[in-house]
């Protein structure tokens, strides 16, 4: 369910692309090496204690100097960032929640300044402390979302809890988070901790530095609603994610407990859909919750990267409802389904099969609107889309070809819920029964 954070002009897939003035691309070490030119790469094998000791991966010293070079104006960035959010909820205190709300707007600001429709920067112009704090911000976001999602699966977490800079360091150390999939993070530990520091418990701020990062961003509350709605549509895709990839793993289960379920022509999908199963560390820890726990999760999810909702976001309220779709008990629909597909299938594929229809047309319906507000949060005018047209785009994942090969059929959904073809039959899965 990727696409959720792929289509959007927003999303970091696209962001990382644009370069900087010194022409360096914003994710220099997430590229492939085409996409990057003749950018200067000095590569080196890291010499700093701990996981990343001549790690076989090398660290990026090009980066690491262009982010000294400007090392001061980053500084009052991230502590305005600080400030800035701190001022907008009401707090004078940083929980882990906050830290990653704080380092979420950081990361917001390339695309706010590159893709808003006032005064946009050209791609080449973006200002390299910018991209600094970008490259800087990244990496406090994984970490931040890891430690929620460790201290929720061992009961630790408190919502409430300030943020601790010394936890965080060491949980990053213990669970490899420096280690990336081609380079290691070249900042040495006492920057990652100056940064912690920063955005924890905040610095001295010059007025000039605040007048002119004012000046740099324009609105900076027209910012803050754009960055806000970035959280909200991330957290949407994370959700979305925990959920499909539980799905893909209770359908391998039942499979592998049903064999006989298995008509021989759905082997190459269902092969497909066991090879998407992920082992990120985002995902793979939460593979086993029951369903409740898995709501709760997703509950949490949203709560520690949307903060309190109180301006009634649609998006918001699409999270809600996709959590409840996942625990909705769907009887009517699965007897449909199960009168519509025979009783050669399994009723808990079957049961499986209404839950991804719920799932997918929640997901589908905050593709559509999720990203119709951040473009409006950047002042573009936006025209409606059908379901249906979007569906087309984005329908065709491994869960939806598994599901189509095992049970015969083709599915599509629209703004009235989902369709379901088999042979010269269709039935109809209305919204109220999703």
């Amino acid at each position: 369910m990727v696409a959720l954070k792929q289509r959007s002009r927003s999303s970091f897939q696209n962001i990382i692309r644009v370069c900087d003035q010194a022409g360096r691309p914003l994710g220099e070490g997430k590229l492939p090496a085409e996409a990057l030119g003749d950018v200067p790469m000095t590569l080196r094998a890291c010499r700093y204690p701990g996981s990343r000791f001549r790690h076989a991966h090398p660290m990026n010293l090009s980066a690491l100097q262009q982010i000294k070079d400007c090392w001061d104006d980053c500084r009052e960035m991230l502590v305005w960032l600080r400030a800035h959010h701190l001022e907008s909820v009401g707090s004078d205190r940083v929980t882990l929640s906050d830290l990653w709300r704080i380092a979420r707007l950081g990361q917001s600001l390339p695309g706010w300044m590159l893709l808003r429709r006032v005064d946009p920067i050209a791609d080449g112009g973006l200002p390299t402390a910018v991209a600094a704090v970008f490259k800087v911000v990244i990496g406090i976001n994984l970490a931040t979302q890891s430690l929620h999602l460790t201290s929720m699966l061992n009961g630790t977490y408190d919502d409430d809890d300030a943020a601790d800079a010394q936890h965080l360091l060491d949980h990053i150390e213990a669970h490899g988070l420096l280690i990336g999939p081609n380079q290691v993070c070249a900042g040495p530990r006492r920057m990652i901790a100056e940064v912690l520091e920063l955005l924890i418990a905040g610095g001295r701020r010059p007025a000039s530095g605040d007048d002119a990062l004012a000046t740099l961003i324009g609105d900076p509350a027209a910012f803050s609603r754009y960055a806000a709605q970035a959280m909200r549509f991330q957290a949407a895709g994370y959700v979305a994610d925990v959920f499909g990839h539980a799905l893909v793993h209770a359908v391998a289960a039942t499979l592998d407990a049903h064999p006989a379920t298995e008509p021989p022509t759905a082997r190459p999908a269902v092969e497909v859909l066991r090879a998407s199963l992920s082992t990120h560390g985002l995902l793979a820890p939460a593979l086993n919750l029951t369903p409740p726990q898995l709501a709760g999760l997703a509950r949490s999810i949203h709560r520690f990267m949307a903060g309190p909702q109180l301006d009634g976001s649609v998006t918001s309220a699409l999270i809600v409802c996709l959590i409840d779709a996942w625990l909705q008990p769907r009887a009517a629909a699965q007897a449909e389904l199960a009168r519509f597909v025979g009783t050669d299938v399994s009723a808990p594929l079957t049961g499986l099969l209404a839950t991804h229809l719920a799932v997918e047309h929640y997901w589908l319906l905050l593709n559509l609107v999720g990203d119709a507000a951040l473009e409006q949060f950047l002042g573009h005018e936006v025209q409606p889309h059908a379901l249906a047209a979007l569906d087309a785009q984005l329908g065709d994942t491994p869960l939806r070809r598994c599901f189509e090969a095992i049970f015969e059929l083709s599915i599509v959904q629209d703004d009235a819920g989902a369709r379901l073809t088999r042979g010269a039959r269709e039935l109809r899965i209305g919204t109220s029964f999703l």
